[in-house]
């Protein structure tokens, strides 16, 4: 056993890891006036796209367009109007290739038939069978 000095003994693992970890810096250029009016841009794109994809449902918020995700506050509401997944989902409703969304009461909707189509297709189904067993 060695001895241990005053800076081992505020020191730990998870702290150890907290420093090699480092985020990428970006580089400021002179086009920070540009930069600057396309985040008031995206800013106002997504308090824009906020009532018309976004649910509250008690507690939490859930977008219409992505039904898996969930946030819980208005800060991560505002993320996820940012992210790569809520633009392919805006894009696929645009082609009108979207399989799921929420409807108003936050229930899945998809594409596929009703209850009602379903059991006229299995009557007819059913009627087909019949007919071929009497032949």
């Amino acid at each position: 056993m060695g001895f241990v000095s005053d800076d081992d003994e505020h020191s730990s693992p998870r702290d150890e890891e907290r420093h090699e970890i480092s985020l990428p810096i970006m580089k400021s250029s002179g086009a920070n006036a540009d930069s600057a009016k396309s985040a008031d841009n995206t800013d106002d794109a997504v308090d824009a796209d906020f009532p018309n994809c976004i649910l509250k449902c008690k507690s939490v918020f859930k977008c219409k367009l992505c039904p898996r995700i969930m946030c819980l506050n208005v800060e991560m509401v505002k993320i996820h109007l940012k992210s790569k997944r809520h633009a392919r989902s805006e894009k696929l409703l645009g082609e009108g290739r979207l399989k799921l969304m929420l409807n108003s009461d936050g229930e899945l909707e998809e594409e596929q038939e009703t209850h009602a189509e379903r059991h006229a297709r299995t009557i007819a189904l059913s009627q087909v069978f019949t007919l071929f067993k009497n032949f």
